[in-house]
């Protein structure tokens, strides 16, 4: 007794898309770490700041913002916030500059 079996289209299709996903998925698996990875470069060239160096400028948006970063930077960074203490962008009128 034979049985035989009738694919649609529709499932032929699916096989299709399902054997392409599978090969793309093993083939994108590598072990390799990358060659020219920015992160990388930037470990091996990075120097830790000196004490003698100028502090850092750094620019915050608010002042809880330049509260926090100068909580982080210490006296290694010198912070200046576009809005004063006890200014958010909720309660401030925005206005053209010119």
């Amino acid at each position: 007794m034979k049985i035989a079996a009738k694919i649609s289209p529709q499932q032929i299709l699916l096989l299709l898309i399902l054997l392409i996903s599978v090969v793309g998925l093993i083939s994108g698996c590598k072990n390799e770490p990358p060659k020219n990875d920015d992160a990388v470069l930037a470990q091996k060239n990075f120097e830790p700041r000196k004490p003698t160096d100028p502090p850092l400028n750094v620019l915050a948006t608010t002042g809880m913002i330049a509260d926090a970063v100068r909580k982080v930077g210490g006296d290694s960074i010198k912070v200046n916030a576009l809005m004063g203490p006890g200014l958010t962008l909720i309660y401030t009128n925005l206005t053209r500059a010119i």
